[in-house]
């Protein structure tokens, strides 16, 4: 039998934990696989959880309905991830970048590395900075390394989303306080002349 796969809908279901959310998510998986496969199609599923236990979970318990209902195919649809692929987020963008990445000028051979692995390399690439340019020590005792680890770290970032970004100079910081100060002068300015007009009792009168 084959014609048009069935119309899918959106559906949002707001629950808390343990109120069926997973149990709710392999019925509609089931229930999509039987739909498609009543039109002689074979779907193409991608699930996405928050954390490896819950990938885990899902396809456990998929496994464990195709079981009890002794269908070998359902079985193979949930066990070949060319059908149904349950990941993490994280996990699917890795996927996604492998595939595509070379399109944006990434590497095939990359790596996304974990955040112990990456704090790691930060220490690393700071302290061989810091071999090449002894000077930069004066910052480690006014600072200690954590601190300038971090402010490294924020540059960074900030750098990746904003582009030419600077250190700021003594002209750039002297700059900013005079425009912090301006902003303090025109409020207190303000709240002065409110006390002025609107309070009658002459002792706050010098105080504004």
């Amino acid at each position: 039998m084959s014609g048009a796969p069935p119309q899918l809908n959106h559906i949002i279901v707001r629950a808390g934990a343990g109120a069926g959310k997973t149990t709710g998510l392999v019925q509609t998986v089931s229930e999509v696989y039987y739909s498609f496969r009543a039109q002689g199609i074979s779907p193409r599923i991608v699930l996405t959880t928050f954390t490896r236990k819950a990938t885990q979970e899902l396809k456990e318990r998929l496994i464990q309905k195709a079981c009890r209902e002794r269908d070998s195919q359902f079985l193979q649809f949930v066990s070949d991830p060319g059908c149904l692929h349950i990941s993490t987020i994280h996990g699917l963008l890795n996927v996604f970048l492998r595939q595509v990445g070379h399109l944006a000028g990434l590497d095939a051979g990359f790596q996304i590395v974990s955040h112990g692995e990456s704090s790691r390399m930060s220490r690393l690439a700071l302290r061989e900075a810091i071999l090449e340019k002894p000077e930069g020590l004066k910052f480690f005792e006014i600072y200690g390394f954590q601190r300038v680890l971090q402010m490294c770290q924020r540059f960074e970032a900030a750098w990746r989303e904003h582009g030419e970004l600077r250190p700021a100079s003594l002209d750039d910081l002297h700059e900013a306080a005079q425009a912090e100060a301006e902003i303090w002068r025109r409020e207190l300015n303000d709240f002065a002349s409110t006390v002025l007009e609107e309070v009658g009792d002459e002792s706050w009168y010098g105080f504004a």
